[in-house]
């Protein structure tokens, strides 16, 4: 029987063949890896390491044997998809255990609910003025910085905090008016978060911002 190694080189090379045998010996136990971890991600996570196996030309010649290589492959496509389902927060896998970091997850229901809180934040978006909404989106979807933000806009930096605020709170009003209140401070994306967090703070207005424009 031809060794794994041997088929990985001739599926490198293009032999589809070599590639499904790899798999017909290895899926059933990759996929039992993720199954017994995060079953609804089982196969798309073993088609994902066999194709890093594909593409990762130079790990195997570090491992003592293939299934090492794989079985490696494996623990970082797990580790990156939980990671990534905490939307990349720090996640300490020395010290933390699965049944910890998929508690923070969050179950399938409360999943739905943030991404059904997302759907309205992007429809109450749409809803503001174009200035307003591209400002929020730059802001916290793309990173920009104040000096970045007032490049875009012609206007002198100080200024920005105060315009994110006022942002804010007509984002809320529009929420509001579409019977939708922010509950919880799980969110599917990176505004909706912000927005929580600048909840208290935001509720006294514009006369909140302060010299340094903390309220950002």
């Amino acid at each position: 029987m031809q060794e794994d190694r041997a088929l990985l080189k001739r599926w490198r090379e293009g032999d589809g063949k070599a590639g499904e045998e790899l798999f017909r010996r290895h899926f059933a136990d990759v996929f039992r890896f993720f199954d017994s971890k995060v079953s609804e991600h089982a196969e798309e996570l073993t088609q994902q390491t066999f194709i890093a196996c594909l593409k990762s030309a130079e790990g195997l010649s570090r491992e003592p044997n293939f299934r090492t290589f794989l079985f490696a492959i494996a623990w970082t496509a797990l580790q990156s998809h939980l990671s990534g389902e905490l939307n990349n927060e720090p996640v300490d896998f020395d010290v933390s255990s699965l049944k910890d970091i998929t508690g923070r997850i969050g179950s399938p229901s409360s999943q739905l609910h943030r991404a059904q809180q997302s759907q309205f934040v992007h429809q109450a978006l749409a809803r503001l003025p174009a200035k307003q909404q591209i400002l929020l989106e730059y802001c916290y979807w793309h990173n920009l910085d104040d000096a970045a933000l007032a490049e875009i806009f012609g206007i002198d930096a100080e200024t920005i905090p105060d315009l994110l605020l006022r942002a804010r709170n007509v984002l809320r009003a529009e929420l509001t008016g579409m019977s939708l209140g922010l509950q919880t401070a799980e969110s599917a994306d990176a505004l909706t978060s912000l927005l929580l967090q600048h909840e208290d703070e935001d509720r006294g207005g514009v006369d909140s911002v302060d010299e340094k424009g903390k309220s950002r």
